[in-house]
């Protein structure tokens, strides 16, 4: 028993070379690294994302790791050029956004809302993310210890149909692989805290 890895990188188009100096034609392949673990003991999947944006020798990246905010910003600029739709692009951020790390939050999930409005008014107002201090004052608690955000079961499905599945492999056989470890090891859980 312990963790249960489903890890995949997925190519989701390219970015045109003259944002980072590079001619026009040259295409900069952009990939997504995914990897999503379920803890088979307590049920809890915890989610991991991070991008790359290739240089044309495809050793060496231009960009890479959290790179959400600048695939946002090249695609609104008309740098970004995609492979898969532009809806499952912009769930793709949000999921990013607001799931990546799920199991290492700094506050606890009944306050992501006001936290995540906290955050995005301070940045409008001033341009940076808040200093420790300032978030503390809102949230006292704040990065006192990590919290678990629960990703929820439809945003499940649809990463790992969009973005683990492989090329001929059966999406809905990898779903429902995946969903039941999930419930096996909350059942687990549940019966050992009613006993």
């Amino acid at each position: 028993m312990g963790w249960n890895k489903y890890k995949r990188r997925v190519r989701i188009g390219y970015v045109r070379g003259d944002a980072f100096g590079y001619s026009e034609n040259t295409k900069l392949t952009v990939t997504i690294n995914m990897e999503l673990r379920v803890n088979s003991v307590n049920g809890q999947v915890c989610l991991r994302i991070s991008g790359d944006i290739w240089k044309p020798v495809k050793y060496d990246t231009v960009a890479g790791g959290q790179i959400n905010n600048t695939l946002r910003e090249l695609y609104e600029d008309g740098y970004l050029v995609l492979k898969i739709s532009e809806r499952d692009f912009q769930k793709l951020l949000q999921v990013w956004d607001e799931y990546h790390l799920n199991d290492v939050k700094p506050v606890p999930e009944e306050q992501k809302e006001q936290y995540k409005e906290f955050i995005r008014k301070w940045k409008m107002k001033y341009g940076y993310y808040p200093p420790f201090g300032e978030i503390r004052k809102v949230f006292p608690e704040y990065g006192d210890k990590w919290h678990y955000w629960d990703i929820p079961r439809a945003t499940l499905r649809w990463l790992i149909a969009t973005f683990l599945v492989d090329v001929g492999e059966d999406a809905y056989a990898l779903t429902n692989e995946i969903l039941a470890t999930i419930d096996r090891a909350k059942r687990r859980v549940g019966n050992a805290e009613s006993k």
